[in-house]
Formats: structure tokens, sequence, C-alpha cells
């Protein structure tokens, strides 16, 4: 082994210019004047002045950090809001048009026949991709031809944006994918694409762009931050009879009920199109687009459900269950786990969550400590069964359900952009908290054979699990239910002193 493999910002070529590319401190800023007088008496130094980009380049790429931070410029940033505060608010109040996902029965209907009614709202905050390698991007242009290497996921969407930008033909331009050092949803398009491109047209030469860590956090495409609110009902027996359910802003995705209901609706909330949204930054897909959101709301409200019925929360599930593909991933990870379920909450600390996700069935069931005093939640164990029809690859499925499991520990528990209108003040890792190796609990990873149908997904559906399944843990832990994620030492303990 030589430890050769190379990514993007690895590409070395002869005559090549580093580039620093002059960005507004926040989403719609304009800017209003620049000086780069100071930063043009650096030795051998290219300043490039064109409409909107403002570049620095040198053979050397200190020398070009060092020129790039003695240029000046001002911005009109424009408001301070929305915030992480205030968010919420507004995208209740911005989502003005809706669609129904599905409907079944008459909600009037359901509410009649119910004993009980629970209802809720959940919260989930912006989470960036925060890939270990930020994008970076070497190119190479000729008069009639182009060749980049980029870290992105999808090189045919971003050909034709070159080809473009370059004014050239689109199969004259080539776009290579080394290595990609973490994507997750995000490293899809940017400006710096584009970006880098032109620099090495006008300069000539090739030119390499490598994002700083702060870079990467301000052009993320962020999960979008969303809110479900949720109206259930149940009868004498703890039979669902009412599900409503608005999604405001995740996607539509895993937000069907996978229960046994006479009488639910779900609607999709948003924006109309040609309407400008509510978000300060752009937003997009994340690993298990919308369903992190959706599944945490809805097997946190069939938690709810379950204690108001006072049945334990794996009878409760079963009792409701008709799907024979959902009931056999849920008796495997219950038997897996071998524990007594006990009403909730019973101070055990031990959660479910089940969802269908794009045909791949899920149940994942968790176990948490949870110190009072100063908020920390410690995962101990996760059991996770999966169905995703015809296996073909067990070892390779495992790990995949292990590593989603993993990172999706971050967005439950720490992962959270901090903000301020279009200015992400989130810069790095140092309050960013991805999963650490100390967070990760013994997991295990069960996979149930069903060769009558075709290989399904295995790459995601096992982290649209983690949000309900550890919000359940902690309610049954400590007796208090967090309803936003992440769940940070500072609202565990906001909530347990209420």
């Amino acid at each position: 082994m030589t430890g050769a493999a190379k990514f993007a910002a690895d590409i070395q070529l002869e005559n090549m210019l580093y580039a620093r590319v002059v960005r507004p401190p926040s989403h719609g800023a304009k800017l209003v004047s620049k000086n780069t007088e100071k930063a043009r008496s650096v030795a051998a130094v290219r300043i490039i002045e064109e409409q909107d980009l403002v570049a620095v380049l040198h053979e050397k790429p200190y020398m070009a950090d060092k020129a790039f931070a003695m240029i000046e410029t001002r911005f009109d940033k424009g408001s301070d809001q929305p915030d992480n505060d205030s968010i919420f608010d507004l995208l209740d109040k911005s989502g003005t048009h809706e669609r129904t996902i599905t409907e079944q029965g008459d909600l009037a209907r359901g509410k009649q026949i119910s004993q009980k009614i629970v209802e809720a709202t959940y919260y989930n905050h912006y989470v960036a991709h925060a890939p270990l390698e930020t994008h970076s991007i070497t190119a190479k242009v000729n008069p009639d031809s182009a060749t980049l290497w980029i870290s992105t996921q999808t090189p045919f969407r971003i050909q034709p944006a070159i080809a473009e930008a370059l004014k050239l033909p689109e199969d004259k331009v080539r776009i290579i994918t080394p290595f990609v050092g973490g994507g997750f949803g995000g490293k899809k398009g940017g400006e710096f694409f584009i970006q880098a491109a032109r620099l090495a047209q006008i300069t000539g030469r090739p030119v390499q762009l490598v994002l700083t860590r702060a870079d990467e956090f301000h052009y993320d495409h962020f999960r979008p931050a969303a809110l479900v609110k949720a109206r259930t009902g149940l009868d004498g027996q703890g039979k669902i009879m009412l599900w409503d359910f608005k999604h405001y802003f995740p996607g539509s995705r895993s937000s069907e009920p996978i229960y046994d209901i006479p009488h639910y609706r779900v609607l999709s909330k948003g924006t109309a199109r040609g309407q400008r949204s509510p978000h300060p930054f752009d937003t997009g897909a994340w690993r298990g687009p919308g369903s992190n959101t959706n599944v945490f709301a809805m097997e946190s409200q069939t938690d709810l459900m379950a204690q108001a019925a006072g049945i334990d929360p794996l009878t409760f599930r079963l009792n409701n269950l008709k799907d024979p593909r959902m009931r056999r991933v849920l008796q495997a990870a219950a038997e897996k786990f071998d524990h007594p379920f006990k009403p909730l909450p019973s101070g055990d600390g031990v959660g479910i969550a089940c969802t269908n996700y794009l045909n791949t069935y899920v149940a994942t069931i968790a176990k948490v400590l949870v110190d009072k005093q100063t908020g920390q939640i410690k995962v101990e164990r996760m059991v996770c069964v999966q169905d995703m029809g015809e296996i073909i690859n067990p070892q390779g499925a495992r790990l995949q359900i292990e590593g989603g499991l993993i990172m999706g520990l971050g967005y439950c528990l720490g992962e959270e952009i901090k903000f301020r209108g279009g200015t992400v003040l989130t810069q790095n890792f140092g309050d960013y908290d991805i999963t650490r190796f100390s967070w990760t609990p013994h997991i295990e990873a069960i996979l149930i054979e069903n060769p009558e149908l075709d290989p399904q997904g295995c790459g995601e559906p096992a982290i649209t699990t983690t949000g309900g399944v550890l919000a359940n843990a902690v309610a049954d832990a400590v007796g208090t239910r967090l309803y936003t994620l992440p769940m940070t030492p500072e609202r565990i303990r906001a909530a347990l002193s209420k």
C-alpha cells in the first residue's frame, strides 16, 4: 500500500496557480466597495477583478493567502433576521402553499370516535453536510477545451454549467471525479466550480481552488430547518383512529403513516413556485432527505400515543401494525434487543423507531443514559433491523447501517448551524459537533432475508430512524420529552428544569 489515492486538491499541474476568492460575509450581501492595492504589492501575485469575481492567485498557496488578507472590502449585509430563535415562527407563517401527500377516511369522524387526542409540534434545526474534505477544484482550460478535477457527486450536472460559463461545447468539457472525501448530498454544485473554471480561462494557466472550512460552511446547502405539527387520536383500546400531520419545509419523503389507521391526512406545506423562500440561505438534500425530520416527528408522536394509552411502546406499535414486513423487522429488533418493555416513561432509557424508507423497512431500538445534572446523553446500545429485499453484499449492508446510525448521532445530539440573517456564524468544528468516536455505542445490524423482493436501497434508511429512537429513549429515561433536535445538554437541562 502506498497511500497514493488522490483527491481533487492533490492534483498538481505544471505552472499551476492557487486561488482565493472573495466571498460575501453573508448570503444576500452586496459589495459596496473594494480595494486591492495592498494585495498587489505581493511579488508575483495576480489579482482578478471581473464583474462579480474578485480573486487572488499565486504559485505558492501561502502567498495567495497573504495577499488575500490584504484585500479591503465593504458589503451591505442586509437584515440580521431570522436567527436560530425566530426561524420556526417564520417557517410556520411562510408555509402557505400545501399539497396532500396521502389521505383516507374522514378526519372529523376520526376525531369524533377518538377518546384521547394527542397534539404536539416538532422542530429540527439546519444541519450542515460537513465533509472532512472541503469542496476542491483543479481546472485546466485551453482555448478549445477544458479539463476539471472536481470533488463532486454530480459530474454530469456540473458539465453543462461549466461549458456554458466557458462558452465551450459541452463535449469539450471533461469532468474528472477523483476520490471524494464525503458528500452526503452536499457536493452537487456551487458557484466556486464556475469560479475556478473562469479563473483558469482568464489567466491561461491551471488553477486550483480549495474552500476553507469557513467557506465550506458558508456555501453549504444545509438540510432545511423544519417543523411538523401532529394531531392524533386513540380509541379506548389504544388503536389509532386519527392521524393529521402537517410537515413544514422538510419535504415529504417517509411522511406516510406506517400504521393501520382508518382516518388520516398528511400535508406538506411550503412556498409556492416563484414565491421567495423563507430560508436565509440555500438548502438541499442531506442524507435521507426529509425523512430524518419526518420520522423523528412521527415516531415521537407514536410514543406519546403509547404513553396516553398506558401501553408499552412495542406492544402499542404491534397492536397498530398490519404490514407483515414492518411487523417482522420490529419483532426481530425486539427479539435481538431482549428487553422487557414497560409503559412510558419507565426510567430504563429505551426507545423504538420504525419507518418505511423508499420500500426499505427499518426498526431501531436504542438504550441511553442521561446525566440530569449536565444534560449529557450517552447512547449505550443500538439494534437496527433492516429488510431491503434481496441482499447482494451482506457485509457492505451492515457497514452502511452502522455508518448511518453513527452519522445520525450528530444531528440528534449536537449538529446545529448558528446564524443571524444570512450570516452563517458557524465557522469550524469547534462550534459544530459531528459524531465523535467517544459517542459511538455498541451497534448490532441485523438483515432480514427477503429474496422475493428485488434489492432496495441501503445507504440511507437507518439514519432516518435515529432522531425518533433517541428522542424516545431520552423521554423514557428522564420522563420529559424533547421536541427539538439536536438534543443538546442545554436543551436537556432546560426541559428538566420546567
